[in-house]
């Protein structure tokens, strides 16, 4: 069994909303190698789970328009509570395809 290291996660998370807010322009990138992966509204990267999505390509677009508009915002600092919101963003992420609750049961911070 693969043992996820949750702290890395969550700075890892928090570092790039960090880069998104300072830099908004620098991770237009990451997003566009996503559309390759997108048929319809399924996204498909490799190595994981086919994810339904609502808004399909679409949101990608709306999210690469906002970034190109965005002034440059300061960085944000590190605080307990972001913390905790950085890692259960990690979560998310990891249990995307599971159902929440029973990732989140078997989750001890």
């Amino acid at each position: 069994m693969e043992v996820l290291d949750y702290a890395r996660l969550s700075q890892e998370v928090f570092d790039e909303i960090n880069l998104a807010r300072h830099v908004p322009n620098s991770v237009i990138s990451n997003i566009i190698s996503r559309y390759e992966y997108f048929t319809d509204n399924i996204y498909s990267p490799p190595g994981d789970f086919p994810t339904e999505t609502y808004e399909g390509e679409k949101a990608l677009n709306e999210a690469i328009d906002f970034l190109k508009s965005q002034e440059p915002l300061p960085v944000i600092v590190a605080h307990q509570g972001l913390q905790r919101v950085a890692l259960e963003l990690s979560l998310i992420h990891i249990c995307r395809c599971r159902r929440i609750e029973r990732c989140r049961s078997r989750w001890s911070p």
